[in-house]
């Protein structure tokens, strides 16, 4: 039996067999021939059976059947580095995160933990997205669908209850009323206890109706400040007796009208 024959394949200047293609690490598209939508991933065993292992891909797999999607290989790679690389490159080019249109949920790579896009990719990706090149270029929810949604988000409550995604910050009246007015603490500090944001705290503030007093230090007393002023004294005199500033009983003078 006669050997099979090894035709060289050119890659990037670089030369390759045939058996060395079969083996080569590559970056494969995943395509659903229901919706479109494009799934970019790395495979470095080549395996023609393998469509990807992102969360949303193997969901719309399991949805929709094996048979719906086929598989390109897009590139080959010799390195695990180039693989990374070139696996970033083709997400942004194909804007596969785009969740209308892909299934991507990262930019690829090892996770992209602190990764920096180059300015080639952020180039590729804003082109993606302008004008006409955008999936919803163009487009508009039309009335009906907006008062359907309205009628179901008011029907079902979506927002309310265990629904809210703050419902889990049970905050305590008494609790918020103690760090707030007799600890004095600020709302941040408060926030980080209860480990929540600070709109949290600020919309419980305004529906236990806990409302911290102004601060009155110099212990003003604005009927008194009215008698020194009908006797002829100036803000400044004034000032001077309570220890503080002109501007200060100003203030005070035309918070109380």
């Amino acid at each position: 039996m006669s050997k099979p024959k090894i035709t060289p394949i050119n890659r990037n200047n670089k030369f390759f067999s045939q058996r060395d293609f079969e083996l080569e690490m590559v970056i494969y598209k995943t395509t659903n021939l229901v919706n479109g939508k494009i799934y970019i991933g790395q495979d470095s065993k080549n395996n023609p059976d393998y469509l990807g292992s992102g969360k949303i891909i193997k969901r719309a797999i399991k949805k929709h059947g094996k048979d719906n999607f086929t598989k390109e290989i897009i590139e080959s790679c010799v390195s695990k580095e180039g693989l990374d690389e070139r696996e970033r490159y083709w997400i942004g080019k194909l804007n596969s995160t785009n969740k209308t249109i892909g299934y991507n949920i990262t930019d690829g790579g090892e996770g992209c933990l602190g990764l920096r896009h180059s300015d080639e990719t952020k180039r590729i990706m804003r082109l993606n997205n302008m004008g006409s090149n955008n999936p919803m270029y163009g487009k508009r929810l039309s009335e009906e669908s907006i008062s359907r949604r309205s009628h179901k988000v008011k029907l079902e409550g979506t927002f309310k209850g265990e629904n809210n995604g703050n419902f889990k910050f049970n905050i305590p009246e008494t609790d918020l009323t103690k760090l707030f007015l007799e600890e004095n603490k600020t709302i941040g500090e408060i926030a980080n206890i209860f480990e929540c944001s600070r709109d949290v705290i600020n919309n419980n503030l305004r529906k236990f109706n806990i409302i911290k007093p102004k601060s009155n230090k110099y212990n003003l007393d604005i009927n008194v400040i009215c008698d020194l002023t009908k006797d002829g004294l100036t803000q400044v005199q004034i000032g001077e007796i309570y220890g503080c500033s002109n501007k200060l009983i100003n203030k005070y003078i035309k918070r109380h009208g």
